[in-house]
Formats: structure tokens, sequence, C-alpha cells
């Protein structure tokens, strides 16, 4: 029964992908401005208290654009434009507002549509759900039609996942597919990004099948190991990692630091359950040697990809969370990442401007190693 019925989507799926439109192969005109990019996050995705059109300022994007940005990552998330099921103008002003902010201060952007988990996986979950979402994406690319296409790129979901009620008929790339094919029908000028799913991760990416456009980026996150980069994160602590409870783990994961982490570490807790489990994560991850050549592997798997399917990647995230790492480790391992991502031609969206793995100290001036291993520009009287 199961089988008949995945067949039947399936072959649905199929019928619906007919006549898929094709992009002009000409040269994008967004791609060319796709250098060093930061996200602003917390704009369009969390509550906050500022209204949305006060969250950021010019200020703001004066300061990223002289510290050498070219362009900005805009998480959004769609409920924060959404009234009674449908796009809401208000809100869709506020957006426009920052749209016109970002772009009258020099920098390009890429429009990234960011449902929370719940959200996506709602979405994604059932076929009359996902049916809503690509009438949600059609309606949201239409909205931006009138923005030139070489000020403005879409994504058209961020972190994809299985949600996991499929029963094994997730199929990422016909779903993906789908969105292209609503999203460049509304926009046949603008630079789409696509991804793999698995979190956008480069397990995901290897499994991706992409479509016949030649005005296409392939979007990867990049955390890893996350032991390091997530130290300190509470909204993880259900996690058996138990990041929370993490402090001072290094980079490089040379075996003496390590040790010398886990004896900091283990002192401070005081059941015996998180003193195990945290000591073998950490032995763990000291045989690992997390260095600049590790991280290299996984970016020539991702290169390989690229490589093999002729296609241009876009490195969208990553970042180390500030609340636990050393600084001078965090700066070490932001310059590695960013470097590795030039040498393999990725242009890259450091995750965030501002926030818990913010560009900006408490005082909103620029952390001056993150600008140093970023490769960016001192801001005047910095």
């Amino acid at each position: 029964m199961h089988t008949g019925i995945r067949l039947f989507v399936s072959c649905l799926i199929l019928i619906f992908l007919q006549g898929q439109t094709q992009a002009p192969s000409g040269d994008p005109q967004l791609a060319r401005r796709l250098q060093k990019g930061v996200n602003l996050n917390g704009w369009f995705v969390s509550a906050g208290t500022k209204p949305l059109d006060e969250r950021f300022s010019e200020t703001d994007l004066r300061l990223i654009s002289r510290l050498g940005f070219s362009f900005v990552r805009l998480p959004i998330d769609p409920t924060r434009l959404i009234s009674q099921g449908r796009l809401d103008e208000n809100r869709l002003r506020a957006l426009d507002h920052a749209l016109d902010l970002i772009t009258t201060s020099g920098l390009a952007v890429i429009v990234d549509l960011h449902p929370s988990p719940d959200f996506e996986g709602h979405a994604l979950g059932d076929r009359d759900s996902l049916s809503a979402f690509v009438r949600l994406i059609e309606a949201f690319c239409i909205h931006l039609r009138l923005r030139s296409p070489a000020d403005v790129g879409v994504e058209l979901l961020n972190e994809p996942f299985d949600p996991g009620v499929g029963r094994g008929a997730w199929d990422w790339n016909a779903i993906q597919r789908e969105f292209w094919r609503v999203a460049r029908r509304a926009l046949p000028e603008h630079t789409l990004i696509l991804t793999g799913d698995v979190w956008s991760g480069i397990s995901g990416l290897r499994t991706l099948v992409p479509v016949a456009d030649s005005n296409v980026l392939y979007t990867v996150h990049f955390y890893q190991p996350y032991l390091f980069t997530h130290q300190g994160a509470n909204w993880m602590a259900s996690d058996p990692q138990h990041f929370a409870e993490l402090h001072g783990v290094p980079y490089p994961g040379d075996s003496e630091r390590v040790r010398h982490a886990l004896e900091g570490i283990i002192a401070k807790l005081s059941g015996a359950k998180s003193r195990d489990s945290i000591s073998g994560e950490l032995v763990d991850y000291e045989r690992a040697y997390w260095n600049r050549d590790k991280l290299a592997q996984s970016f020539s798997q991702a290169a390989e990809w690229a490589s093999r399917q002729r296609k241009r990647l876009f490195l969208g995230e990553f970042g180390v969370y500030k609340r636990a790492a050393d600084p001078a480790d965090r700066c070490r391992w932001l310059r590695d990442v960013r470097e590795l991502a030039e040498a393999n031609h990725m242009p890259w969206a450091m995750w965030e401007y501002e926030g818990g793995f913010g560009l900006l100290n408490q005082d909103r001036t620029p952390d001056k190693c993150l600008v140093s291993a970023l490769g960016l520009t001192p801001a005047e009287g910095e």
C-alpha cells in the first residue's frame, strides 16, 4: 500500500514538473557582486522588540560596506511576512524598506527564506502543505520581481531536512525542483540559490541533482567541528554532546591543548554521567585532530562535486559561537575557513553581523581580530 502511494505521488510530481523553465545562459548579473558577505540575522527572523523597519539602520549598512563586504544575506522567516495565511502588505513594506536600505548602501543582497524548524517540518511534511508552501514561494518571488537582478538574489529554502513523516519517501531533489520552477517563472533573470538537504551540509550537496539553469548558485553551510563552533550553545542543551557545558574547546585540536581543556571542563561538572560523556567526546575530538588540513578535506569534497557538475558554490553560513570559545581560536578557525572558501572559488557569508556568532563587540564596534581573520578593511576610527 505504501509503495503504491509513493509511486502515485512521484507521478504527480513528474507531471507537475513538465515544461520546466530554464534561465537565460548569459552572465549572471548578481554573481559578480557576491564576494564577501555577512548574514543580517535577527531582522526578519527573531521576534525582537523593535519594529521590523528599525532593526538595523543606515549606520549599520554603511559600516558593513566600509568594512569591505560586498553583499549581505538576509534571513526571513515566512511567518514574519504572513497574516491569515497570505503575504501581508504592511509587512512586505517593511521588507521593501530593508531592501532599499541595503541596496542604497551599495550592497547586494541574498533574500533567504529561513523558516523555523517547526514551520519547515510542517511545510515539507505532506503534499497539501508542500503545495501551499510552493504557492507562498511563488507569491514571494513575484513581489521581488521589480528588484534589479544585479542587486537581489533569492535563496529558496534554508537548511532543508527530512521531516521524517514520509517513511522513506523523502525526495528533496524533486521538492526543490518544484521550488525552482515557480521561482524561475516569477524571476527569469534573477540569481537563485539552491542547496542539498541534511541542513545544507556537504553530505547533502553530494546527493544533490542540479537543475538545468546557468543562473543558480549552490549553497553549503559549514560549522565543523561542532564541538568547537557550538560550545556553550544553551539552545542545544538537550543534545547528547552537552554543548552548553563545554567551554574552552581548542582549535586546532592538538593533543596537549585538548587534554588541558578537558581538565578544566571536567573540574566544573557535578554529574558523573556528564563527566563520562564529555570526556569521551573530547577524546574523540583529540583523535580527529581538527586543524586546517582536516577542514580542507571537507572543502575538497564540495569542490569535487562542483567540478564534476560544472556548478558554482556559495558558502552561505559559517561561524563560531563566542560565549565559550577562546577568542584567538575563534579568529583562527574563521581565517582558515574563509581562506579555504576563497581557495575553492566560493563566495562566502559569515554568520552573523550581530549576535552570539557576531562580528560586533558589545559596544557595537567590529571585533578587530575577526575583521583581520575575514580579510576585511578596518573601519575608520577602529
